[in-house]
C-alpha cells in the first residue's frame, strides 16, 4: 500500500502509539471492524500527539487523511495527530 488514504479507519481504536527515537520510527495499534491493524511509520523526524480532548475523551478515530509524508488522524475528541515521515508499512489482521 502506497497510499493511507485508502484505509477506510474510521471508528476504528487507537490502541497505542510507539515512538522508537533511536530508529525513529513511529508505531499505531489500531484495532479495526475487520481486525487489528500495525501501521510503521519511518524516519520520522515530526510528531505531535495532544490530548486536549475538545469534544470530550474517546479512543475513537473520526477521520484520517494523508498529505504528502504527513500523516493526520483526528480523533472523535477532536484532538489531532499528526506524523511526519518517509516512508510507511501496514500489517493486518
Amino acid at each position: 500500500m502506497k497510499d493511507l488514504n485508502k484505509l477506510d479507519l474510521h471508528d476504528s481504536t487507537l490502541e497505542s502509539i510507539k515512538f522508537n527515537w533511536i530508529k525513529q520510527t513511529t508505531e499505531l495499534t489500531l484495532k479495526t471492524s475487520s481486525g487489528s491493524t500495525l501501521i510503521t511509520f519511518f524516519e520520522c523526524n515530526d510528531l505531535h500527539i495532544p490530548a486536549e480532548n475538545p469534544w470530550g475523551k474517546s479512543i475513537s478515530i473520526n477521520t484520517t487523511v494523508q498529505r504528502d509524508n504527513t500523516f493526520e488522524i483526528e480523533m472523535q475528541s477532536g484532538d489531532i495527530i499528526s506524523i511526519k515521515f518517509t516512508s510507511f508499512e501496514v500489517i493486518q489482521s
